[in-house]
């Protein structure tokens, strides 16, 4: 673990890039707000023809996740497990189940600073999951479920794993601050996360490529004013970066490190940078 006194973490994206003359690819882009936020993807393809026909692909993708996990729409499976708590355990999809077990074992990796049951006098300890009929159950009346944040990392890993198999040589998508790439940028270059100090303007301490990989921006507020997590999988980085929200530095850093594969920053309220031990941030 490592810090520094009177530093804020800046985070500067660099997704954008035009197509190099000789280069054969393009860049096509959209953005649509689905599961509560505004999701922006882009595309490296051969022609805008294909790369439009890929992103209507891309987009149905998140609205059919989005319509089984929002607990703001009535008809969703999620929906239906919260309208039922207190009931008899409910038969879900396969999707949901297993998402709800990998949601789960966060849940359990983080001691309950991640938690997808959303009411504050339960936690995922009382959730019932039965893999031999594929039933959830909410035994308390008062329990409600919340699994927003992780389906859209579900949905990242989804949409990017069906552009590999379309063969599409580089993309980039960010559901709301969490984001995860593959491939390269039409221009060739990799996609780079640049955290740079904001003392020194147009300097950057450390550029980060991100290859095959995912990382969550967000500030959480209070004790913990930013947080970033780097990690293989999208959804493990959303569900991590709201643990270490509120976990902090002290219990967080060392939980990242025991996870292996996995790195974060985290800038505490008084400007103390944290992170984990396979980043060198140094600002000798």
């Amino acid at each position: 673990m490592n810090l520094r006194q009177g530093y804020w973490l800046w985070l500067i994206l660099v997704f954008q890039g035009l197509c190099a003359q000789d280069n054969p690819h393009v860049a096509v882009h959209r953005n649509e707000v689905i599961l509560g936020t505004s999701i922006g993807i882009t595309l490296v393809c051969e022609s805008e023809e294909e790369g439009y026909m890929l992103l209507e692909e891309a987009f149905a993708t998140f609205r059919r996740i989005e319509n089984l996990t929002s607990a703001s729409i009535a008809t969703s499976e999620i929906s239906q497990l919260n309208s039922r708590a207190g009931q008899k355990p409910v038969e879900v999809g396969d999707e949901v189940y297993q998402l709800l077990e990998r949601a789960l074992r966060i849940a359990e990796i983080t001691d309950g600073a991640y938690d997808p049951v959303a009411t504050p006098s339960h936690s995922y300890r009382e959730l019932i999951l039965d893999p031999e009929s594929g039933k959830i159950g909410l035994p308390q009346k008062t329990m409600q479920l919340e699994i927003t944040g992780i389906a859209r990392g579900y949905g990242i890993e989804q949409v990017r794993n069906m552009m590999r198999m379309r063969q599409v040589p580089g993309g980039m998508i960010n559901a709301g601050g969490l984001v995860g790439v593959w491939g390269r940028k039409a221009s060739g270059e990799r996609w780079l996360l640049g955290i740079s100090d904001p003392n020194h303007v147009g300097q950057i301490l450390k550029w980060i490529p991100l290859i095959e990989s995912s990382v969550l921006l967000w500030r959480p507020g209070g004790s913990v004013d930013q947080v970033t997590v780097f990690a293989s999988s999208a959804e493990l980085a959303q569900c991590l970066g709201l643990a270490l929200g509120v976990l902090g530095p002290e219990q967080g850093i060392p939980l990242v490190e025991l996870l292996g594969d996995t790195e974060a920053i985290l800038t505490d309220a008084t400007g103390i940078m944290y992170w984990s031990r396979g980043l060198d941030l140094s600002l000798e």
